[in-house]
């Protein structure tokens, strides 16, 4: 999507969600992915990219995060920084993932679009604006 209202540039992604409202045929969040986002604070643009990995503990749609990023604030790259975290995911296919490195901790409200596709996610602190994708790699 590409906002062309007069004075704005605004883009952004649409899925068709023909689960909304039902259960989600695959509750797991459960694998290794490709990260990325784009962002910006309020002082400067923010951009990562990274692998995690994810663990359902139980089925039970929760779990842990670990994996590596690097990121780019500001123009200052910070390469190799590890992560840790937990997530969350509801029947409907929506949730939130809590990821630390020693850069500090992000929150994000995720949407799983289905089967392999993306998992996309936004920022949910208030000092980022940020959106992205967990891409599931491999077979």
């Amino acid at each position: 999507m590409l906002q062309i209202d007069p004075g704005r540039v605004v883009t952004g992604l649409a899925f068709n969600q023909p689960l909304a409202g039902t259960p989600h045929l695959d509750l797991s969040f459960d694998g290794s992915y490709g990260s990325n986002f784009t962002g910006a604070t309020f002082n400067a643009q923010a951009d990562e990219v990274g692998q995690i990995t994810t663990h359902d503990t139980n089925s039970s749609g929760a779990g842990v995060v670990t994996g590596g990023v690097d990121i780019n604030n500001a123009g200052v790259p910070i390469p190799g920084l590890g992560i840790s975290g937990s997530f969350t995911m509801d029947k409907t296919a929506f949730g939130t993932i809590t990821m630390q490195t020693s850069n500090g901790v992000q929150h994000f409200r995720l949407h799983a679009t289905g089967g392999f596709g993306p998992v996309c996610f936004v920022s949910a602190d208030s000092n980022l604006v940020a959106a992205g994708i967990f891409e599931m790699q491999g077979p």
